[in-house]
């Protein structure tokens, strides 16, 4: 009986000692960079710089919505149907608004006095990530009591998920 004991402390011993060594043998996961999203515009000269809150590509449209929430909510976000790969597109709503839908305005085909361009330097659907530029001269939109035109310049969009 008392062989039978130590055997099987000294089994026990031994069967610690591996899981034991084979825990402190393992190596701390790298670490990883963060990957962001970033959107920034100049809108009448002011400068936006934030992230992007969503994106998004279905049904060859894509949609994307980033910018600010303080010190003021100052959102932006940019429609394109039809759309297949990097290249500049003309076709596209964009639509920017400060803190409610009544404080919008629209840069659309739609939209008369306006114009909007928007430049896909990456648009790579096997990664799912897109970056591009745009520009624009977006008017008040349909329902919106803010008046005049907001020139919109220098915008991008970079690393966006969707």
């Amino acid at each position: 009986m008392k062989t039978a004991f130590q055997i099987i402390r000294v089994s026990t011993f031994a069967v610690m000692a591996v899981v034991s060594s084979a825990c402190e043998k393992e190596k701390p996961m790298p670490s990883v960079p963060a990957v962001t999203s970033e959107m920034s515009f100049t809108v009448d000269g002011a400068a936006v710089a934030g992230r992007t809150s969503g994106a998004n590509y279905t049904d060859s449209t894509f949609l994307v919505t980033g910018g600010v929430t303080t010190p003021s909510q100052q959102l932006l976000t940019i429609r394109i149907p039809n759309l297949t790969g990097a290249g500049t597109y003309l076709n596209g709503t964009l639509t920017y608004s400060l803190g409610t839908v009544a404080n919008t305005w629209s840069a659309s085909p739609l939209d008369p006095g306006s114009s909007n361009s928007v430049v896909f330097t990456e648009f790579n659907t096997t990664t799912r990530k897109a970056t591009g530029t745009f520009t624009a001269t977006a008017v008040p939109a349909p329902g919106s009591t803010v008046m005049g035109t907001q020139v919109i310049t220098g915008g991008k969009f970079t690393n966006v998920s969707f």
